[in-house]
């Protein structure tokens, strides 16, 4: 978005109603190549057998800003398959550490955002 001449980001799979994402839990905001690969994953504590989740942050918002990147300098939504839909098999996939081809000529700075070799 470009708001008084300046580039803003914003995340519209967030953007729902409170009560049409009352199963918040079962619901998966956002579409799957954009979202940090550690929120698919879930880790069991040994002690008690609980279930620990991944809390997006600063450094999930950064690997999305990669995939956007990945999608500028490739002209093309990341994983795309003609008449198939993104799904949970992606998601493991991309966990187990599934990338998209860096694209020649994509500058450098952009493929250690992509491939998570970015240290801030």
């Amino acid at each position: 978005m470009v708001h008084k001449h300046a580039i803003k980001l914003a995340d519209f799979g967030l953007s729902k109603r409170i009560d049409e994402a009352s199963n918040s839990q079962s619901r998966l905001h956002g579409v799957i190549p954009y979202i940090d690969p550690k929120k698919f994953s879930r880790q069991r504590n040994s002690n008690d057998n609980s279930k620990q989740i991944y809390t997006l942050n600063e450094r999930s918002d950064v690997y999305s800003v990669g995939v956007l990147l990945w999608e500028i300098s490739s002209g093309q939504p990341p994983f795309y398959i003609p008449g198939e839909q993104y799904g949970i098999d992606l998601a493991i996939e991309i966990l187990q550490g599934l990338r998209e081809k860096p694209i020649s000529d994509t500058p450098e700075d952009y493929l250690k955002i992509y491939t998570g070799k970015y240290k801030n």
